[in-house]
């Protein structure tokens, strides 16, 4: 659960009184539009036919009625024509787009329906046909009835097509066409200047200026929409690389226009559109293009702003920046995030509300940065930050938000416990997240209830952790007991809704339980020794079998390093227990799991991972050999020992 910074909750309901689009009205689609006049010119047609059934006409009567029916083609046609001017005229001086409005193949398909019956009934005033005699008016009638069927589908598909939305999209699809049919150097630079300079591209720059100048902000993002779907197609050659920079550049011309209109609401979706590319385009070069163009979407839509909105702009910024380091990793991005929030913090342009927010995300940034290298001052800022933060958003206020930043807390206590003081900042991680999980009501937020549950019983584990380094075994087992009461509810909840969630929460579970074992077997409590393992070694193997091994061989491969650390133990219980036969089954399955997570480090050129779960497999393997020295194994063949 993230809470939104109440500068932009503020700005959007400003959007929504002020700069919100009307809502459009229920439209006929074009299956229905077929049937209707389709249905329309049957009833015509039967009508007709039955009058005729029951009335002989004479000669001149029959010519008299194929002449009514002509003039009626004739208008058919003509208001087909009337229609396609006024609609080009009205397209191009609302949005100016001056070309055709459908494609080359409706026109022809639709004109050709509309001319047909006026080729025929001129053919037969002309020539009077003799193969036509007796049904000449059914057919007449017949082809007439098709022409104005043509003419209502086509009146339309063309007022469809006029609408901005439809012509934007075919504005993107003719620079695609462009750049991947163009001729000439396939480098990116070379086929990126013919869309970006292109007639095209200007004509879809300068619709886009004439939408945001009339607030039509909709149509602006549906196309924004259409521009990121380009820019994220796979980059199977040069020229979709060059066509997705193009789009790139394209978004932050989009951006730039709404700035000039202030339409704030366009330029925030641009950002996240932009963001969107960098985190998740295939192609790095491409990522690297929409993540540098952020920065110069920052200098060009801050030109001409006020102080008020200039600092929403850099919030804006700098949680957009947190979302690409969350997202990618990449470090770049937290640093240019600490930096808006430094600026967004230098001046409080901004009311009480809309400042809490900030504080909020500048503790995220300040936190990340503490544990992305090991900083208590960094951590310390974010501390100060969120408690400020906190002060203005209580719990019987706004409890909600309340938590939200308690858990907040948690994780910077987490960060400074790493470098400062570790059991009293755990001890501080654990209340918080347990204060955050309090607070929410677990029939309304049980998801982010039970991830607080499960971020508590972590920071118990890791005082549990931190007692045990410190011979401190008695509040190493309180703690650990603390964990493992608040772990069951989390991994149950997230088991079958999660899959990341449950296999965190089962590793932790099983950290605790070694944790124990480990106590109790120091205190040669060999019986709940061996009770914990095997619960620890149940806890990481559902963890081990619910993770994909193959999209995250790394984390797999600690797991079976930590499966194999939890058979050596146990295979130590049973050795000082005297159940050899046990004892040897334990230590052959450690040296299995040992084996597979050195196999998967090396693979990956993990050394240092890889080294120290070579240093566990030659305690295994030690273990082992011992018990061959003292002959308990006769019972038993000999394990190969796995080379180290």
């Amino acid at each position: 659960m993230k809470l939104l910074p109440a500068v932009l909750n503020r700005h959007n309901r400003q959007v929504s009184k002020v700069q919100a689009p009307k809502k459009s009205e229920p439209e006929i689609g074009t299956a229905a539009a077929t049937v209707l006049s389709l249905l329309a010119v049957a009833s015509v047609f039967i009508i007709v036919e039955a009058y005729l059934s029951k009335v002989v006409l004479t000669v001149d009567e029959l010519d008299t009625l194929l002449s009514a029916l002509l003039i009626c083609d004739v208008a058919v046609l003509c208001c087909a024509l009337l229609v396609t001017g006024a609609l080009r005229y009205a397209a191009s001086e609302r949005n100016g787009y001056r070309r055709s409005i459908l494609s080359y193949t409706a026109p022809a398909t639709y004109g050709a329906l509309m001319t047909l019956p006026i080729v025929y009934v001129a053919s037969d005033l002309a020539f009077k046909p003799e193969y036509f005699v007796g049904f000449d008016v059914e057919l007449a009638l017949g082809l007439s009835a098709l022409g104005i069927a043509a003419l209502v589908l086509y009146c339309y598909d063309t007022i469809e097509s006029a609408k901005p939305g439809r012509i934007l999209s075919r504005h993107l699809e003719e620079m695609r066409g462009q750049l991947m049919d163009h001729e000439g150097p396939a480098g990116p630079a070379a086929l990126q200047r013919p869309v970006l300079r292109g007639d095209v591209g200007l004509k879809f720059t300068a619709m886009l200026d004439k939408l945001c100048l009339r607030g039509d902000s909709e149509t602006v993002l549906m196309a924004l929409e259409e521009t990121k779907r380009l820019a994220l197609e796979p980059p199977d050659s040069a020229r979709s690389i060059a066509l997705s920079a193009s789009m790139v550049s394209l978004m932050g011309e989009t951006a730039a226009i709404a700035a000039r209109h202030c339409r704030h609401d366009i330029v925030y979706h641009s950002i996240d559109s932009i963001a969107d590319v960098s985190s998740s385009s295939l192609h790095a070069g491409t990522a690297s293009l929409a993540f540098r163009s952020l920065g110069g979407l920052f200098n060009v839509c801050s030109t001409g702003l006020d102080e008020r909105m200039l600092n929403r702009l850099e919030t804006k910024m700098m949680e957009t920046y947190t979302a690409i380091f969350d997202r990618t990793g990449r470090h770049e991005a937290l640093e240019l995030a600490a930096a808006m929030a430094e600026k967004a913090s230098a001046t409080r342009m901004f009311v009480a509300e809309e400042y809490d927010g900030v504080l909020f995300a500048m503790g995220g940034v300040y936190r990340r940065l503490a544990e992305a290298g090991d900083s208590e001052e960094q951590a310390n800022k974010a501390l100060t930050a969120l408690f400020e933060a906190l002060t203005a958003r209580t719990a019987e206020a706004t409890p909600l938000d309340h938590a939200c930043i308690k858990g907040e807390i948690g994780m910077a206590y987490l960060a400074l416990a790493k470098v400062r003081n570790p059991v009293k900042g755990y001890k501080s991680a654990a209340q918080a997240f347990e204060d955050s999980g309090r607070l929410l009501d677990v029939k309304v937020y049980p998801w982010d209830s039970a991830l607080y549950r499960g971020k508590a019983a972590c920071a118990y584990t890791f005082l549990a952790d931190e007692y045990c380094r410190g011979r401190r075994y008695d509040d190493a087992i309180q703690a650990a007991r603390s964990a493992l009461s608040l772990y069951p509810d989390a991994v149950k909840f997230f088991e079958k809704r999660s899959r990341e969630d449950y296999v965190e929460a089962s590793s932790n579970m099983g950290f605790a339980h070694t944790i124990v074992s480990e106590v109790y077997l120091k205190s040669r409590m060999f019986d709940l020794s061996l009770k914990h393992a095997s619960s620890a070694l149940g806890a990481y193997s559902a963890a081990a079998k619910a993770l994909d091994a193959k999209a995250m061989p790394e984390r797999y491969a600690f797991l079976k390093t930590s499966i194999g650390q939890t058979h050596a133990n146990m295979a130590e219980i049973h050795f000082r227990e005297k159940r050899y036969e046990s004892a040897i089954g334990a230590c052959d399955s450690a040296i299995a799991a040992y084996n597979e997570a050195i196999r998967i480090y090396d693979e990956h050129k993990k050394d240092k991972p890889a080294s120290t779960a070579r240093k566990q497999l030659k305690k295994a393997n030690d273990l082992f050999s011992t018990m061959m020295r003292i002959g308990v194994a006769d019972k038993k063949p000999v394990a190969p020992v796995a080379e180290i």
